[in-house]
């Protein structure tokens, strides 16, 4: 005698295995992007003057900041999951980094101990030249920094990047202290270093965070960002600037 099957039972039977299934798969992995949201501005004041830093743009792992003096945009920079340039635009000057962006992903999600190294093209367009880059990226610490009153948790995460252009090296280091949560870098530490010539090291600090309205409200409130900024060889506290404070 055959066994008889009934069809709702063997749609219950389909959906079990579905949701076993769908269990088992592997969860999204945390990135920056997954957390970043467009119209968050950052207010930064450097060399006597403020700017304003804005995401305008967020495309798939690419954060797009447009930074202004008053009306008038100064930079652009497009970061692949706000963590590496892409591509830099400032007055007459435009760089663009072309690399193979998929290995980069070993390092998501973050966490001390990771790192990459790659290899790609820079193209100095306003020179119509260009020339072969190597970089490494590396996690290596953990710090804290308090924003608005709250505290959180930092990666340290330092970036190496030579260009020969011409035979010329080009070096820079940048070291980000990057919060997880925020997707931000709320610390920005670099120095370039152009042949034999060595530029001043810079950093970039926020100290206050103006989120898109209705975002993170209810847990932090909404407020202007305020950056502070120092060039790093001179150490002088009268550096630290308090930014305009109107809501923007």
């Amino acid at each position: 005698m055959k066994p008889q099957f009934s069809f709702i039972g063997t749609i219950a039977s389909l959906l079990v295995v579905l949701l076993v299934l769908s269990s088992c798969s592997p969860s999204e992995v945390e990135k920056p992007t997954s957390v970043l949201r467009e119209n968050t501005i950052t207010t930064v004041k450097a060399f006597g003057e403020s700017f304003r830093s804005e995401i305008v743009k967020i495309d798939g792992q690419v954060v797009v900041w447009e930074n202004r003096w008053g009306k008038h945009v100064v930079t652009l920079q497009k970061r692949f999951q706000n963590i590496f340039p892409i591509w830099t635009s400032e007055g007459e000057s435009s760089v663009y980094n072309d690399f193979d962006k998929t290995q980069l992903e070993a390092l998501f999600p973050l966490a001390v101990g990771k790192e990459v190294v790659f290899e790609g093209i820079q193209y100095r367009l306003e020179a119509d030249e260009g020339g072969a880059f190597w970089a490494a990226i590396s996690v290596v610490g953990t710090d804290t920094r308090k924003v608005q009153g709250e505290v959180y948790d930092i990666l340290i995460i330092d970036i190496i990047t030579e260009t020969i252009i011409e035979n010329t090296i080009s070096r820079r280091t940048t070291t980000l202290w990057h919060a997880t949560e925020l997707g931000l870098n709320l610390k920005t530490k670099y120095s370039h270093q152009l042949g034999v010539n060595a530029m001043p090291t810079v950093k970039f600090e926020v100290v206050e965070i103006d989120f898109p309205d209705g975002y993170r409200d209810e847990e932090r409130g909404v407020g202007t960002i305020r950056v502070h900024y120092e060039d790093a060889d001179k150490h002088e506290e009268n550096n630290t600037v308090v930014l305009n404070e109107t809501q923007f």
